[in-house]
């Protein structure tokens, strides 16, 4: 469990779960870090412009923050997330809270995902061939173009980089989300992803001495 955190003014924090760290930005917002991610929950007011924060994990870990309108995100390994650190009234996990008058909108890689109250797991690393949104609870929309999918609990909404087509299609959402408690499921798929996906969480590099073993 741990993350580097980009503050507003480029300087460089790596929070690890055993080192409490309270920072403060010009802005009035109070970054506390614990045992249990990233808290930009609590914060004054200051009239300033928008500042931007990064909060990046590296390979082999995983990280939960809240964001400063209650919204919690769990980032998956290699994953990296830029917010403001307060609201203008590669993978991750979201838990958004409901505000009719300011929907959450998430932007990667050429799509648009746009929730309200709502929990989701958002698949983008830059070496996959796709971009995969599935659906805990609530609504969601995912956009990219002129091209728009709404999809309800259950479903994934999954967009191709090649073709630039977008499909919709009912999961096992487990599947998908089972990671931000600490758990991997694999059900029917290659030992060629599941080492992918296990690499990238444990920090290691393989290969295959037997190609054909990868499709099994």
């Amino acid at each position: 469990t741990g993350a580097r955190l980009t503050l507003g003014d480029g300087s460089v924090v790596d929070v690890l779960k055993d080192r409490a760290v309270e920072l403060k930005e010009v802005d009035g917002t109070r970054i506390v870090t614990d045992s249990i991610g990233i808290d930009y929950s609590t914060r004054e007011t200051v009239d300033t412009a928008e500042i931007m924060n990064v909060v990046q994990t590296l390979t082999g870990m995983e990280y939960m923050l809240t964001l400063s309108d209650g919204t919690k995100v769990f980032l998956n390994a290699e994953t990296k997330l830029k917010f403001p650190t307060k609201f203008q009234k590669e993978e991750a996990y979201f838990e958004v809270s409901k505000d009719v008058a300011h929907p959450f909108i998430v932007k990667t890689n050429g799509v648009e995902v746009k929730v309200l109250g709502t929990s989701f797991n958002l698949r983008s690393y830059s070496d996959e061939n796709s971009i995969a949104t599935t659906l805990v609870s609530g609504k969601v929309a995912m956009f990219t173009g002129e091209n728009s999918k709404e999809i309800v609990p259950g479903e994934q909404a999954v967009y191709m980089k090649e073709t630039g087509k977008m499909e919709v299609k009912p999961v096992d959402v487990t599947l998908y989300t089972a990671w931000h408690i600490g758990k991997f499921i694999f059900r029917n798929e290659t030992l060629e992803e599941i080492m992918s996906y296990l690499a990238r969480w444990s920090g290691v590099e393989y290969r295959f001495i037997d190609e054909g073993a990868k499709k099994l």
